[in-house]
């Protein structure tokens, strides 16, 4: 039997939803707060801000291409400056390009009116912003070069004056290392380094000791002698090599002579009846044997030849002090290698014995100008007294020569080199030293753009036409 089924009616009844088809009288939809005061933005508020908009594009072109501009390394500032000019013209005449082709298009009242004054305002736009760059950087770099000139880094670099011999990447590393350690250039910064020196080698001593009686000996003596030989072969070199040999031999003669020993033997050779095929005994002799060294005793080692060689104020001869100086450099290597637990120790003692180094260098320098330096406070003296006097009055040539005294010692104290390290010290350390380098790119880039900001507007009020008629009265309409 056949399902009876029922056909949808065609409407659903009223009460279907049981919804009513009115609220109720006393219904009220929830309301927000509705703040005090709204902003009073109009048409023409928009319009301004439209406009300003648009009238930036020509600095923001510039802008960009300065930011595009690429930097020549060792090309000079005035080449860089007259790159950094061509670029931010070209971005300024396309950034204009835009700006004059929106107002076209716009049908604004300052819109060029022709093709020629349209081509007029993007090259005016694009001198403005070059000239701009060009002057704003002829302003920025009497600040650039003061905040450079008492960067951290400079000062300690002027103090110190590392060797001209090293690397540029090795002086910088040394000078680093001092602002770190907080080491000044002076004698008691001297003494100073030397107790880190021997503090760091403590605690490499201290964790050597542990590894070397596990480990023995393995650390073969010759390669220290071929470094030394390497050594041999730059001295070698030179006009009058004589006595810069003999000294390096010297050296390497006396290490492997301490880790190695004469083994004695037996020479033997077939006997006089050959044909019994018996080997006799002829003689005595011995051949050397090498002797590795354990981590502790080349560390121990390492340490006795800077301990040695860092109070000789650079008395050593140049051979001798690199020779025994390339010795100990090896066996830090060595230990390094088999045990780079102590690595960071290690670098940190490099570190230290480098800085220690050219400070060694440079109190020997300091000693021998002491009585140098005060010849400007007597000049000083002298000049003023004797102008006073020849004036004829004893009284100015006495404030004279005092005036004369203190001015001059007040400008060795502003070059003294202790007194600039310890200034770039603190510098450091109040974390100046990024603030200067942050000054520095604000000097040169923030200046050159304020520079390109104000030539663009002054360019955009020139070349603001008056509004038509027809412009003033649509202005008006609007709300």
């Amino acid at each position: 039997m056949a399902a009876q089924t029922q056909d949808a009616p065609d409407t659903l009844p009223r009460d279907f939803f049981s919804q009513p088809d009115t609220l109720p009288a006393n219904f009220s939809f929830p309301k927000g707060n509705k703040p005090a005061t709204l902003p009073n933005v109009t048409n023409k508020d928009l319009g301004k801000a439209g406009k300003a908009a648009i009238g930036a594009l020509p600095w923001v072109g510039g802008s960009v291409g300065v930011w595009l501009a690429p930097e020549v390394a060792g090309a000079g500032w005035l080449l860089n400056a007259a790159i950094g000019a061509g670029s931010a013209a070209l971005g300024g005449a396309a950034g204009s390009t835009v700006e004059q082709g929106i107002k076209t298009a716009a049908g604004t009242s300052d819109r060029p009116r022709s093709a020629g004054e349209f081509a007029k305002r993007v090259g005016t736009e694009a001198a403005v912003q070059g000239a701009g760059e060009f002057g704003g950087r002829m302003i920025a770099a009497p600040f650039s070069f003061v905040l450079k000139k008492f960067h951290p880094t400079s000062l300690y670099a002027s103090a110190l004056k590392p060797s001209t011999a090293l690397k540029v990447e090795e002086a910088n590393r040394i000078i680093k290392t001092g602002l770190k350690a907080g080491v000044p250039t002076s004698e008691t910064g001297y003494a100073s380094l030397i107790k880190a020196v021997d503090r760091t080698s403590k605690r490499i001593n201290e964790e050597v000791a542990r590894k070397s009686t596990d480990l023995g000996g393995v650390i073969d003596p010759t390669t220290v002698r071929d470094r030394l030989n390497v050594l041999l072969e730059h001295y070698e070199k030179q006009a009058y090599p004589d006595e810069d040999i003999a000294t390096i031999k010297k050296v390497r003669d006396s290490f492997m002579k301490r880790h190695s020993y004469e083994a004695p033997y037996t020479k033997i050779a077939p006997g006089v009846e050959e044909e019994s095929g018996k080997m006799v005994p002829v003689g005595k002799g011995s051949t050397t044997v090498n002797v590795p060294l354990t981590l502790k005793e080349a560390q121990l080692e390492k340490q006795g030849t800077y301990r040695f060689n860092k109070g000789g104020y650079g008395s050593l001869g140049g051979a001798q002090l690199e020779a025994e100086k390339n010795m100990a450099h090896t066996l830090r290597e060595q230990i390094t290698a088999l045990f780079p637990e102590v690595e960071g120790l290690n670098r940190q003692d490099k570190e230290f014995i480098e800085l220690e180094e050219q400070l060694r260098k440079f109190v020997g320098r300091q000693r021998n100008k002491n009585m140098i330096g005060l010849v400007p406070a007597v000049v000083g003296a002298s000049t003023g007294l004797f102008s006073g006097v020849m004036s004829g009055d004893t009284k100015t040539g006495a404030e004279g020569g005092m005036a004369g005294g203190i001015l001059a010692m007040a400008v060795m104290a502003l070059d003294d080199p202790e007194i600039k390290s310890r200034l770039a010290i603190t510098l450091a350390k109040a974390a100046k030293s990024r603030l200067a380098g942050v000054g520095g790119r604000i000097a040169r880039n923030a200046i050159p753009a304020a520079t390109r900001a104000m030539g663009s507007a002054v360019n955009s009020d020139r070349t603001a036409q008056p509004p038509s008629l027809d412009e003033v009265r649509r202005q008006r309409e609007q709300p």
